[in-house]
């Protein structure tokens, strides 16, 4: 059995979208069960709040960096911390050319919203200096079903990377056995790889977040630097 985990980060902003797509996952989970894949979702509110004598912030890099996907969610504000958990996951990317693999989503404004200058500074150093296209979504079912597509297409790259649980290599490759596979290239129907995945592949310099975070923002993460 492969084990796949996925990064999600965002503001509280977002707590509805972040919590239908762990939602999502959970059930992803199941889905791919049955194909030799265990998915879990990893946020910062899961993890414990006790102090470890460490940077909270260090922690959740970390994981980050050991994922194999990273979901950044940004609506109207680029938080301190979801930038440096970005950059955290591009470096790995970049240094490991394999994990993890990076998806940018930024929630559309409605009417009366503005978009904060920081995540202005984001998207501007985004396009000029990665020349990523980050992904646009008004909802956030069309927001979990591009992540649905996307996780079909890159199924083949990341199980590559996935930690395999122990006990359960046979049982594992039974099941792909089973899979039907095209006849012309030998690929399994339902895992074939495709092409245009939309996540980042080149990095210069760390994009940088030059505003304080607020005191609700202090403590939310909680980090033990100043």
């Amino acid at each position: 059995m492969k084990n796949i985990t996925v990064f999600l980060a965002s503001s509280d902003e977002l707590k509805n979208d972040r919590n239908s797509f762990h939602s999502l996952v959970a059930s992803l989970d199941e889905i791919f069960e049955p194909r030799g894949y265990r998915i879990r979702c990893r946020r910062w509110e899961d993890f414990s709040a006790f102090c470890t004598g460490s940077r909270t912030q260090d922690d959740y890099n970390r994981i980050v960096r050991a994922s194999d996907i990273c979901i950044c969610m940004f609506h109207r504000k680029a938080g301190e911390y979801t930038i440096e958990e970005f950059n955290q996951a591009l470096d790995e990317y970049v240094k490991s050319q394999s994990h993890p693999k990076t998806f940018v989503y930024i929630r559309a404004l409605i009417e009366g919203e503005m978009e904060d200058e920081a995540l202005k500074r984001f998207k501007e150093d985004l396009f000029d200096r990665v020349g990523h296209y980050w992904c646009n979504y008004a909802t956030d079912d069309a927001m979990k079903l591009h992540f649905v597509m996307q996780l079909e297409r890159i199924i083949p790259s990341v199980s590559s990377n996935a930690s395999v649980t122990e006990g359960n290599q046979d049982r594992e490759r039974s099941r792909f056995a089973l899979r039907p596979q095209d006849s012309r290239t030998g690929q399994s129907l339902f895992c074939r790889r495709e092409s245009g995945i939309p996540f980042v592949e080149r990095v210069h310099r760390p994009i940088e977040y030059r505003d304080r975070p607020t005191e609700s923002d202090r403590c939310r993460r909680a980090p033990t630097d100043d």
